[in-house]
């Protein structure tokens, strides 16, 4: 895992914004980055364990002005999270609550053993969404989880879109609402499917509704769609629908 700035003098430099000595931050895969309010930066990431039960494990390091540290800030002792026990690479995503805190989003890949979870720093420890537990919350389980996006509503409460990566793959969209996930229209999760997709980009507009853009490919037919949700239904830009999408 890199980590270069465009610097106002126009060159790379590393966090530490003088040069290039400190670029490499650790050995990973499938990072996400967040910048803080300071213009630090944050990342989370998996790396790759041979020889364990648990293949692949969730890292997390920030910038403190001088070094890359855990959560703690107190060197790299706590910076693996969770193991996940798949041969398939894993995906993350990474944002910042408003008391700067990181909250992240990850899934275990493929197959019946693939799982999506949900886990926050709140200022001594890793907790799922209902802030009790020291586990990640298995939001979605025996499902395949890849290509997740993360946003954070103005109460921190997180709201998760992915892909299933299965043929034909369908994009899902789950809201925490302070007790349990729930889809879009907060009752259960008898609308969790988006439609079909690949590549899921999610944000939230100003009154925290989700748009979510995606690759659709199926066959010989693809397209970039977008839809967002209009407090009913999953619609097009142009509010008819998802023919226009």
């Amino acid at each position: 895992i890199f980590y270069p700035i465009f610097t106002a003098k126009a060159v790379w430099t590393d966090a530490g914004r003088d040069n290039l000595d400190e670029v490499l931050v650790d050995y990973g895969l499938s990072s996400s980055l967040a910048v803080d309010s300071s213009a630090r930066p944050h990342l989370a990431y998996f790396q790759y364990v041979t020889g364990q039960p648990a293949h692949f494990k969730l890292c997390y390091l920030k910038w403190n002005g001088n070094a890359w540290v855990d959560a703690d800030g107190s060197g790299q002792g706590e910076k693996y999270l969770y193991g996940l026990s798949t041969f398939y690479p894993p995906s993350v995503s990474l944002k910042l609550k408003s008391d700067g805190f990181p909250a992240i989003a990850f899934g275990q890949g493929f197959g019946a053993n693939g799982a999506l979870y949900f886990l926050q720093w709140n200022g001594s420890s890793w907790v799922g969404a209902n802030g009790g537990s020291g586990e990640a919350d298995a939001i979605v389980r025996a499902g395949n989880s890849s290509e997740i996006s993360l946003a954070l509503k103005n109460n921190n409460y997180p709201t998760i879109t992915w892909s299933n990566g299965s043929l034909p793959s369908q994009i899902y969209f789950l809201q925490w609402n302070g007790s349990e996930w729930v889809d879009a229209d907060g009752v259960g999760q008898g609308q969790i499917s988006v439609s079909n997709g690949l590549h899921p980009s999610l944000v939230l507009d100003a009154d925290e509704r989700p748009s979510i853009s995606f690759l659709y490919s199926l066959m010989f037919t693809r397209g970039l769609p977008y839809l967002y949700w209009n407090g009913s239904a999953w619609v097009a830009a142009d509010g008819s629908g998802q023919d226009s999408a």
